[in-house]
């Protein structure tokens, strides 16, 4: 891989994958803090500065695509950095996302909880907590619930998450 230029950060907001910026932040010795490089939401190259260095780690894993599992090392290991085909989250305002979404993965966010709500039937209704990078005016604070335990728009199929 190539770590300077243009395509030092992968393809970003045009398909980038997560491994593929584990690796960058190994390599670069780190990743910059929030308020030295704010998120921007357009695709630009990559301006990393080692004097603002606000993490690192030396290792990642995939994680299970069991959703109990994910759970489990989510409560040991924290945030899981999934994909998942959001086209349908667009207009997402609130509440448990429950409705019919493909799998086409096309959108890289972070998985931080989970929890249940009984629906207006009496039903229990299983969730992640998804902080996404839409903005705080979208959806619930910038964050969304989406149903767990059903790969729900394919939430569980490409999870990873760092090693400290």
């Amino acid at each position: 891989m190539n770590y300077d230029g243009e395509q030092s950060c992968d393809a970003g907001c045009d398909g980038g994958l997560q491994p593929n910026a584990y690796e960058y932040v190994i390599k670069t010795g780190g990743i910059d803090t929030e308020a030295s490089y704010q998120y921007e939401g357009y695709d630009d190259t990559c301006r990393f500065s080692a004097a603002s260095v606000g993490a690192k780690f030396r290792n990642w894993t995939m994680v299970s695509q069991d959703e109990t599992q994910m759970a489990a090392f989510l409560v040991a290991n924290g945030p899981i950095a999934i994909a998942a085909d959001a086209e349908e989250w667009q207009f997402y305002v609130g509440g448990v996302f429950y409705l019919p979404c493909g799998t086409s993965l096309d959108h890289g966010i972070l998985i931080v909880g989970y929890g249940s709500e009984t629906d207006i039937f009496g039903q229990t209704m299983p969730f992640w907590i998804i902080k996404n990078s839409w903005g705080a005016d979208w959806g619930e604070s910038g964050y969304l619930r989406v149903e767990r335990g059903v790969g729900r728009c394919g939430v569980n199929l490409f999870a990873s998450s760092i090693k400290i």
